[in-house]
């Protein structure tokens, strides 16, 4: 076969087809067994059995599945829009399901490159030009139109530096997301001895159930320490329902918090402030909560919960909760979220769930003493701070990422061999 890239030889930028630098593949496996892929956004080709937990989604036979080699890529032909294509670097020989788009790259092109290339913001904008222009089935875009996406393509030894550092970029993510992953498991086992065992005195977790039946006693909320109790939050914490209607927003010191407000147990800055005028507020349909106020949604997806940090002003997706000295505002909080599936029980369902004044009430509260909460508390926030951090470097992580992508594959900024090292380094430390 002849390389219709190797003209491609100046150090000069040139602008091609994809059609002229990629390969329609059609290969069938046949009577061969391989590796069943999907395609995802995020995460490319994987694994269908062990991306879809084991549970198989594709035919029995296989045989006419397109065959997926190493390093030629794959994109699902209904979903490129998206970002769902990927590279298959795993095995020497996988398939996909014939619905799925199949190529190669020609001599001239880095196939890590050309992933990363096919992953820009650009060609993303671009395949959605011909996804609707395509006329042979709407939200497509085949090979076909796919092959006439013109792109900027530097030479051979400039795609395989820049593939390179923005590599180092993508493992500095995958290590971030995997201890992200890790540090929010041991949360998860932290959360359920903390919610069934609780601390001693000195700070140590009590024997479970089993090993020392002697210090828990039943309840109604199950095995509990013995110096536990329970209530509900109605009667440990005062309610602050607001108002069906909006208040007129015109400026103000007294932030307008929604769901969307709230992330990670905290309330973000909003953009939105209300009067300064606390009566106007009550009487437009918000309320003024104070600071360690304990929020939490009451209307669509429940859980969602967090302590105001200042004084602010709620609208009727939430419903707030001002602790009394029986209840630590961080321990009610860490509860309210454990007590989603209860929530998502009692609510009421229109044509959304939501939970009025009576159900938010009703969630059941271990009450362990304030200080044994307190300490479990820094414990759990200890462990959240962390995670928090490691999202921090993460989104830091992706914006460079990004950047790089848009400077290097653009060629707004080229970069030469003496700079590799450099940039490599400045990626790598992020």
């Amino acid at each position: 076969m002849v390389d219709k890239c190797r003209s491609i030889g100046s150090r000069d930028w040139r602008r091609i087809t994809l059609g002229e630098i990629t390969e329609n593949q059609g290969l069938r496996l046949g009577g061969g067994v391989a590796p069943v892929l999907s395609c995802t956004k995020y995460r490319g080709l994987v694994r269908s059995d062990e991306y879809f937990k084991n549970r198989q989604i594709y035919s029995d036979d296989i045989s006419n599945y397109k065959v997926v080699k190493r390093n030629w890529l794959a994109y699902a032909t209904n979903h490129l829009t998206e970002g769902s294509i990927g590279i298959q670097r795993e095995y020497p020989l996988a398939c996909v399901s014939p619905i799925y788009t199949v190529f190669s790259c020609r001599n001239c092109i880095d196939p890590e490159y050309m992933f990363l290339l096919l992953k820009s913001a650009h060609l993303l904008a671009a395949y959605l030009v011909h996804e609707q222009a395509s006329v042979e089935r709407r939200g497509a875009v085949r090979y076909s139109d796919f092959s006439k996406i013109h792109v900027d393509l530097p030479p051979l030894p400039q795609q395989n530096r820049i593939a390179k550092i923005l590599s180092t970029v993508d493992e500095a993510i995958e290590q971030t997301e995997a201890l992200i992953t890790k540090t929010q498991q041991i949360k998860a086992g932290l959360m359920h001895d903390l919610f069934t065992r609780g601390v001693t005195a000195d700070g140590q977790l009590r024997p479970p159930l089993k090993e020392a039946p002697q210090l828990y006693k039943e309840s109604p909320l199950g095995w509990i320490p013995k110096e536990w109790d329970w209530d509900t939050a109605g009667n440990i914490a005062s309610s602050i329902v607001p108002g069906r209607n909006k208040p007129t927003l015109d400026g103000g010191p007294f932030p307008w918090i929604t769901i969307t407000d709230i992330q990670n147990s905290k309330v973000i800055s909003s953009e939105e402030e209300l009067s300064v005028s606390a009566i106007s507020i009550r009487s437009a349909g918000g309320r003024t909560v104070p600071a360690g106020t304990v929020i939490m949604s009451c209307v669509g997806e429940f859980g969602i919960v967090a302590i105001a940090d200042c004084e602010l002003v709620i609208n009727q997706q939430l419903h707030g909760f001002v602790c009394s000295d029986r209840v630590h505002p961080g321990w009610l909080m860490h509860t309210l979220r454990m007590q989603k599936p209860f929530l998502d029980r009692i609510a009421t369902q229109t044509t959304i769930k939501y939970l009025n004044k009576a159900g938010c009430e009703s969630v059941p509260v271990l009450l362990p003493d304030p200080d044994e909460q307190a300490a479990m508390v820094d414990r759990l926030s200890s462990v959240e701070t962390t995670i928090q951090t490691e999202q921090g470097v993460l989104r830091k992580l992706a914006a460079t990422k990004a950047g790089l992508m848009h400077d290097l594959l653009t060629g707004a900024v080229s970069i030469s061999a003496e700079m590799q090292a450099d940039s490599e380094e400045v990626a790598a430390n992020v």
